[in-house]
């Protein structure tokens, strides 16, 4: 190692006799460092020298950051966070300033990120370079120095670039946040170096990464955040220290509010000492491996049980631990699952981690109580045991039950973002170390250093962990910044989006660059359409289709003049698809399914193309829409609005003459010409241009279909529509209506080959906008939970034509050369035939059968099953709820369909593999969505690829802008991508339901309403309530063993009795008193009470009480329905009882109150059934017959089946 030089630093120091003493410390200097930048053309072979740190750079690296020391000290956790950021050089002089300032976990952190080998940041030792040495001058600040080395490592390594011939021309970019106060001018300045600021570095020389914008406008967020509790804090002290009788009392106010914000508790350290050895340590890795290789240990993904979070989770074992676990046990792990039971089972391992395990013995494996009980969300740790009550289980522990096990060792961690609440009691108020409770019940309590606890009790927190060390019981994790305060929905909205893994912050202005502007626009008209944070009004954009993209495209404008239009929700904005019907002249019809073109305006490579990759959906929350895309396009250069010119990509199917007639002969004769159903005869595809003649809403085509033209003028409909104000009115009648046949007759097809008709349930709101003084904003508060939307007909023809093309796009893109494996596919497999256990159970309740061996035989029996209910059901009955409640059953036996590349499957006989099961199609993928969806614009791209018509074309539309080929791994690890997203968005809608609706039980007070009981488990039962659209669960036996979960009409006084459970279709509740034994079967209409949730630290989900009465809680019968317990919300028990009307006059007397209306009728079903009540009738005795009945008349929300069999009732 040759030496250049030897330097000689000295310094003056003052001895601690007080003499200045004079250090002279050698400094040697060499020219062989390497600077990182020497690998970048073979970046996979760069030694790890002891000159040089780090991975190297890469060969696509557009230029080399060096951040300063206090950039990186400020923004670690941005370099942490955004993976997309690579290619940073840490500079010597840098590093030495970055540890002396920063605390050992940081320089922890940044040690791992040098580490990383997929990071790319690089060590340069620019201090002992020959090249970079810079002495320092006398009396000269360190920071001025440490500026001055920095810059003359820059110019160093960018001349060392110009040297080698760099042929990208790469710049060397100096973040340093006092670019202001840089000591060289412009002048001085050497080509090549460019020195930025952070937020103007992020704004130029990071484009393609979104991420790092967002993690760099969180970082501010929580700065601020701090800035602002500190000087709350300050005031705080000040004023205790201000404050006479404070000080009067020997300042003991005063001491405690200095020790939250400095020192540590005592009494919290001890507490710490008596939680070691919690956990056993983990093993190391190479250990792990080699048991793993001789079948003793295990590999797998822990997911913890959403049902009993605190004792159960499983093992998901990886293919290869599945066959070595077989090949153990000797015998096939059917689920491929180990459970694992408690705590300290888990060993510290989380929801998520991928870890390994070890068995236990057999005789130590047991069965899963979750799928026997319910179980009440509990804040604390320490769950209460079920001991108590009685399981009914007499099997002892053995073989039979799945394996269990144990973590002894974490392969990779999946510590994420996660929202917590302070716990409240008496530690939070005394000590630094608070416990935090997560708002994801799978995740343990965390503790959490801070000392502003008091401002934090009672807000939504976004927390990390820090570390969880084995003698502690719970995590260490620290809190990023505070989102609001419990119960604001805004705050909710924000927790949901965090644990749900949404993020759809606002577009960054340099997302859209290149994008249309709107004519004729005002600058900051302009400078609002470019943020893309607000919605577009109803004023559309200037721009056309340009002639030479039009020209490039097969142009629909006049040859589908009028038979073009688009069919959505009412006051839809994201149109992406469109239909036509077209006449041909040999007597048959074009039809054509149209959809956006989001392609053109999102290149594939491009900065908005990764913003809309990394959300890969959007999200239709309760009272928001988080799109994926600006709404510059998907509200309108996208959107397919009524009489514009859009650019599209188009399926066309020519079909033959007889697919225009609608008779039965010719149906069938089509339907038994293949799967379709439709006779066709070509299929076209590739890009258009089309005009849209009318953007239809579903009611207004249905009714357009259903009347007459007379009719439709009459009522003035085309006023309504949003179209070309020429448009005749009988030609769409005409399209629509082949469509219509059309789509009937694939259904038909489909049904025949198996496709299922399941069932969801989903509660909507009617949604009011209120004015929010705390945000400055308007928010939405649910007035009313929506009645059940009844299906259109053309809602199922909008349906099967979308399914229709998707199927068409599938095979294209599969039977392609240039993509075949690498098609980007929908796969929905087949179902556990285990799953549909509990739904055979409630059919045969009711003396059904349910076949679930093939599709086809599920939806038979489905169907004959929905037929003998309908016939039971009375004549003014309007919804068969028990068939719906059947089919959303046989919807949640299923597992979610998922999207999977071609090559990792097997098309055998269009059963296997790539099968569709629930649409019985042999491909299927996703084509008609990409406004909203990134799935369906991979699925573009492919399907352009696949019909290219010049080879060279095909060739170049193969690769992407950095000259990759989309190959079997990119398009599986994208597909991995849109499954977790998809899944996200479901799940953050149904949270957001949930939220609603807590919402409205909190403003509008409990809800008596009607449920159906359709699961019964030991401590209480499942139940679907359909005037709320939910399903939830209600709980009869606490933890104890005691009766909950039941109370009376009145709502007064405790019950007491005891709960058995017969078999798997019964319930008996005996009651102490007058209410006497309930029993309690399937598919039983039972009264229950729904209140909000009163759990703070959770997502607040309803509680359900089942209400009892005499003889009215229960009912079977047809003759007397159960909705004579559906109640409005607003009802109170107090306020009925004390109100005591006089007799009234028939003509002017209001109708009678809820409550007060219920008792006068169970009065009435007293002296039917013989056993009349002389109070009851004393107080039915103010009203007359007519009144009751009036008011009984007077009753919107009730059937007119309920109101006949009332006043029936009422005349016995």
């Amino acid at each position: 190692m040759p030496v250049v030089g030897v330097a000689h630093d000295v310094f003056a120091v003052k001895s601690r006799r007080g003499q200045i003493v004079r250090i002279i410390r050698e400094h040697y200097i060499r020219d062989d460092i390497k600077t990182g930048l020497e690998t970048s053309r073979n970046a996979k072979s760069t030694p790890k020298t002891q000159t040089s740190s780090g991975p190297g750079l890469h060969d696509d690296a557009t230029h080399f950051a060096i951040p300063d020391a206090n950039t990186l000290l400020r923004f670690l956790e941005v370099f942490e966070t955004a993976r997309d950021w690579k290619d940073v050089v840490i500079l010597q002089t840098v590093w030495d300033r970055f540890n002396s300032l920063a605390a050992s976990r940081a320089r922890a952190r940044l040690r791992r990120l040098i580490d990383d080998s997929s990071r790319r940041f690089v060590i340069f030792d620019n201090e002992h370079h020959s090249e970079t040495y810079l002495p320092r001058l006398s009396r000269e600040p360190t920071t001025s120095r440490d500026l001055r080395a920095v810059a003359k490592a820059a110019e160093f390594l960018a001349r060392l670039l110009t040297a080698n011939m760099d042929s990208k021309r790469r710049p060397v970019v100096v973040i340093w946040e006092a670019v202001r106060d840089h000591p060289l001018t412009k002048t001085e300045r050497i080509k090549g170096v460019f020195y930025e600021s952070m937020a103007n570095y992020i704004t130029k020389w990071q484009v393609h990464s979104p991420q790092v914008w967002r993690c760099y406008q969180e970082v501010l967020e929580v700065e601020e955040s701090d800035r602002k509790r500190a000087e709350l804090a300050k005031k705080e002290i000040l004023t205790l220290t201000e404050s006479s009788s404070v000080i009067s009392n020997e300042g003991k106010e005063l001491k405690t509010a200095l020790s939250l914000v400095v020192g540590a508790s005592t009494r919290a350290q001890a507490l710490r000492d008596r939680e070691a050895a919690a956990y056993a340590p983990h093993s190391t890795i190479e250990r792990l491996e080699t048991l793993r290789k001789k079948g003793e240990a295990f590999a797998g993904k822990l997911q913890v049980s959403r049902f009993n979070p605190q004792n159960e989770a499983t093992i998901q074992l990886k293919q290869r631990d599945r066959q070595r676990l077989a090949r153990r046990l000797g015998r096939e792990v059917i689920s491929g699952e180990v459970w694992v039971f408690g705590f300290e089972a888990r060993n510290r391992a989380i929801d998520g981690d991928e870890v390994y395990i070890r068995l236990l013995p057999q005789n130590m494996w047991a069965p899963s109580t979750a799928s026997s009980f319910l179980l009440k969300d509990i804040a604390d740790a320490d769950r209460p045991t079920l001991a108590k009550i009685n399981t009914g289980t007499t099997e002892e522990p053995g073989g039979k039950y799945p394996p269990s096990g144990v973590v002894v060792g974490i392969l990779k961690r999946n510590w994420r973002d996660f929202v917590c609440t302070l716990q409240v009691d008496e530690r939070t108020k005394d000590f630094r170390s608070v416990i935090g409770v997560p708002l994801d019940r799978r995740l343990p309590r965390v503790r959490i250093q801070t000392g502003q606890a008091p401002t934090l009790i009672k807000q939504r927190l976004l927390c990390r962990l820090r570390g969880w060390p084995p003698e502690s019981k719970i995590p260490n994790a620290y809190y990023v910044k505070s989102l609001g305060p419990i119960g604001d929905p805004e705050t909710e909205t924000q927790a949901i989006c965090v644990e749900r893994g949404v993020f759809h912050p606002p577009f960054p202005p340099f997302l859209l660059k290149g994008l249309p502007e709107r004519e004729g626009n005002s600058t900051g008209e302009k400078k609002k359409l470019k943020s893309g944070m607000r919605r577009l009004s109803r004023e559309r954009y200037g721009w056309q289709v340009p002639d030479g993209e039009a020209k490039q495209r097969r142009d629909l404008r006049e040859s589908h003049a009028g038979s073009i239009f688009s069919i959505d929700p009412l006051g839809c904005e994201d149109v992406d698809d469109a239909l036509s019907a077209r006449p041909l002249p040999d007597g048959g019809w074009e039809v054509g399914v149209h959809i956006a073109d989001v392609t053109h305006f999102v290149p594939e490579g491009s900065p908005l193309d990764v913003e809309a990759r990394e959300r890969g959906t959007s999200v239709y929350l309760v009272d928001r829409r988080l799109d994926m895309l600006p709404s510059v396009l998907s509200a309108d250069l996208c959107s397919l609005r009524g009489g514009t010119d859009r650019l599209a990509v188009s399926v066309l199917w020519t079909l033959a003459p007889k697919a225009k007639k609608g008779s039965k002969k010719a149906g069938k004769k089509h339907t038994d010409r293949g799967k379709k159903g439709l006779e066709v005869r070509d299929v076209w595809f590739g890009r258009t241009v089309i005009h849209n003649s009318a953007a239809l809403s579903y009611q207004q085509a249905q009714e357009i279909v259903d009347n007459s033209i007379g009719e439709l003028e009459k009522r003035g409909i085309l006023h309504e529509i949003d179209g070309d104000p020429d448009l005749d009115l009988k030609i769409v009648k005409e399209r629509l209506t082949v469509l219509r046949d059309c789509a009937r007759r694939l259904i038909l097809a489909r049904k025949n080959a198996g496709a299922l008709n399941l069932q969801s349930f989903v509660p909507e709101f009617d949604l009011e906008e209120t004015p929010s003084p705390e945000q400055g904003a308007v928010s939405k508060r649910p007035t009313r939970v929506k009645a059940e939307a009844h299906d259109l007909e053309m809602h199922h023809t909008i349906a099967e034509f979308m399914i229709f093309a998707n199927c068409e796009v599938a095979s294209k893109i599969f039977q392609a050369p240039t993509i075949s494996s690498n098609a980007l596919l929908r796969h929905h497999p087949f179902p556990d035939q285990t799953k549909f256990h509990s739904l055979q159970t409630l059919a045969k309740n009711k003396s059904l059968t349910i076949q679930a061996d093939s599709n086809k035989a599920l939806q038979r029996s489905l169907d004959r099953a929905e037929a003998r209910l309908k016939s039971s059901m009375s004549s003014s009955a309007d919804t068969n709820w028990s068939s719906q409640i059947l089919r959303a059953m046989a919807t949640k036996a299923m597992s979610e369909a998922q999207y999977v590349a071609a090559g990792d499957f097997e098309k055998k006989d269009g059963r296997g593999g790539l099968y569709h099961y629930g649409l019985a199609a042999d491909l299927y993928t996703h084509f008609t969505s990409p406004i909203r969806r990134y799935a369906d614009i991979i699925v573009h791209r492919q399907l352009l690829r696949a019909v290219a018509s010049r080879q060279n074309e095909a060739e170049e539309c193969a690769k992407d802008n950095e000259g990759e080929r989309l190959d079997l791994g990119r398009v599986r690890k994208m597909a991995k991508v849109c499954n977790v997203r998809n899944r996200n968005a479901k799940m953050a809608a149904r949270d957001s339901q949930d939220l609603f609706l807590h919402i409205f039980l909190m403003a509008h007070g409990p809800v008596t309403t009607q449920a159906i009981i359709y699961g019964l488990k030991k401590n209480g039962f499942l139940c679907f309530l359909p005037h709320l659209q939910i399903k939830s669960s209600c709980l009869l036996l606490d933890a104890s063993g005691e009766l909950a979960g039941v109370e009376q009409t009145d709502g007064q006084g405790k019950l007491k009795g005891r709960v058995e459970i017969k078999g798997d279709s019964e319930v008996v509740v005996e009651l102490d008193g007058k209410l006497g034994t309930q029993r309690l079967r399937l598919f039983d209409e039972v009264l229950v009470k729904v209140t909000a949730g009163d759990n703070p630290y959770r997502i607040p989900k309803p509680e359900v009480r089942l209400v009892l009465t005499a003889k009215l809680s229960v009912k079977r019968s047809a003759d007397l329905p159960s909705q004579l317990s559906t109640f409005k919300s607003s009802q109170r028990m107090a306020v009925a009882q004390k109100r005591n009307p006089p007799p009234p006059d028939l003509n002017e007397s209001p109708p009678l109150e809820d409550q007060t209306l219920y008792h006068i009728l169970c009065s009435f079903e007293g002296e039917v059934d013989g056993r009349a009540d002389g109070k009851a009738r004393v107080r039915r005795s103010r009203y007359s017959r007519e009144h009751v009945r009036s008011s009984i008349a007077s009753r919107v929300s009730w059937a007119p089946r309920e109101k006949a069999v009332f006043k029936n009732l009422v005349d016995m």
